[in-house]
């Protein structure tokens, strides 16, 4: 049976709730807001939660919100015999209230109503689980597509998203899912242009005007190819702005934009010039040389964590051999692996995902492979 709480501080509504609602739902009853507050440390999977308005030291409204920002899923709903009608409808408008009712109330229609609100949070539960499972198909999609059509691309992206994640840690920044989604698809819109222009790019190759223009249009094709996917369209406003200097997104115009969005914007920026950069054969800390020439086009505290990682990074790895069936998905290849005939399979330094150990698992079987395949591990 579906876990309601219901919350009051006088004992003998509590008692009325337990001798007419009783063998109809698993309740959980509390005299004391705070102690029901505390109980969600240990669980909070509740259907419904239903308070009264008045109660001594924390009103009704006070705690539905902090029980909302704990679990936003579970209905709500307020008694009350106080007709303070604004602040519900503030509370209903702010959309953390589900119903309220008067007190006195009818043990039926109070018993409905709890019905009614756990049909409610069965709709936005089982629309979360559709949702997120839509979400992270259509990620996995689009990753697995990138990884597959160009390695060196989603190399890129994963090397970014791992020093992505020890910059936020340096920062003490709480991370989003947004971020790691944002950083792995930064370079997904580069699928919408020519490959050789990619691949000169990537090389190091000068590109002519034109060639540059079509270039540093990959944010916006990547914004479109992902904006119109649920609950991607923060990551997709930030992949668009990937390429802005932080002066630019931080000017008025953007000021409409969430500050997450811009945090990740900025991040892209930085992750994008020293990835470039490095990628040319530059050692890590002459390339923050180099962009601490450049700093204003960056956020200096983003600049100050990852100048702190590279600066203050320990060897921290070591090479392991490790064999074919014994890789698994997030090792890095320490060294070129080729074939026995000297055929580039995959570079030194790329991210192995399951898509990549599959391919190699199937050309094992009709080309030899090194029996030991050197990986960094950390110690």
């Amino acid at each position: 049976m579906l876990k309601i709480m219901l919350v009051d501080d006088e004992e003998n509504v509590l008692n009325a709730y337990r001798r007419n609602i009783r063998g109809q739902f698993v309740m959980k009853m509390f005299s004391d807001p705070y102690e029901a507050l505390n109980s969600l440390k240990i669980d909070n999977e509740y259907s419904v939660v239903v308070a009264d308005y008045n109660m001594p030291g924390m009103k009704g409204l006070e705690f539905l919100k902090k029980f909302h920002e704990i679990n936003p899923e579970t209905v709500k709903i307020l008694l009350t015999g106080y007709a303070d009608l604004q602040l519900v409808i503030n509370a209903i408008n702010e959309g953390y209230i589900y119903r309220f009712l008067t007190k006195p109330c009818e043990i039926d229609v109070l018993i409905e109503t709890i019905k009614l609100g756990i049909n409610q949070h069965r709709l936005v539960t089982a629309e979360k689980e559709i949702l997120e499972k839509t979400l992270k198909g259509s990620i996995k999609v689009l990753i697995d597509i990138l990884s597959v059509s160009n390695p060196n691309l989603f190399n890129r992206a994963s090397l970014m998203r791992d020093l992505a994640k020890k910059i936020i840690q340096r920062l003490s920044i709480t991370e989003t899912w947004e971020f790691d989604i944002a950083v792995l698809l930064s370079q997904i819109g580069c699928m919408g242009i020519p490959s050789e222009i990619v691949e000169k790019r990537m090389k190091g190759i000068p590109l002519n005007s034109k060639e540059e223009e079509i270039y540093f249009s990959h944010p916006e094709v990547g914004s479109m190819l992902l904006k119109n996917i649920p609950r991607l369209e923060k990551v997709a406003q930030a992949i668009s702005l990937q390429f802005k200097t932080s002066e630019f997104i931080d000017s008025a115009e953007n000021s409409f934009i969430e500050s997450t969005v811009l945090f990740i914007a900025k991040m892209l920026r930085l992750l994008n010039d020293y990835f470039w950069i490095t990628e040319r054969g530059i050692e890590p800390e002459k390339a923050i040389e180099y962009l601490n020439e450049e700093k204003h086009q960056y956020d200096s505290l983003i600049l100050g964590a990852l100048e702190a990682e590279i600066k203050g990074a320990k060897q921290g790895y070591i090479t392991q051999p490790k064999s074919l069936n014994e890789l698994k998905e997030g090792m890095v290849l320490a060294e070129n692996l080729n074939d026995i005939n000297n055929y580039l399979l995959l570079p030194k330094g790329t991210v192995l995902s399951d898509i990549y150990i599959h391919k190699l698992n199937s050309v094992s079987k009709v080309r030899s492979l090194p029996q030991q395949i050197k990986v960094f591990v950390k110690v």
